[in-house]
């Protein structure tokens, strides 16, 4: 079975980050992740693991839904590995 992708909202991810006050930086350590990832989903067209949309969304403190594209809408498969 394949690992399930999201689409994420670079633009949105940015924004949030803005709004907390938080570094590139930051949120990479919070989330384990580098912060060449972090530059990489910001700049958008990103794909990210459910986990990793998980992690982004606690740590910018909002719902994963809230850093995904506004046009896309999950499967019921998507959000069940939410």
């Amino acid at each position: 079975m394949a690992k399930l992708t999201h689409a994420v909202d670079g633009a949105k991810i940015k924004s949030r980050r803005g709004e907390l006050l938080l570094t590139q930086a930051e949120v990479a350590a919070a989330t384990g992740l580098t912060e060449t990832s972090i530059r990489t989903y910001e700049r958008g067209g990103a794909s990210v693991h459910a986990a990793t949309l998980r992690r982004l969304a606690t740590t910018l403190s909002c719902s994963p839904d809230d850093i995904r594209p506004s046009d896309i809408r999950p499967s019921d498969e998507e959000v069940a590995s939410l």
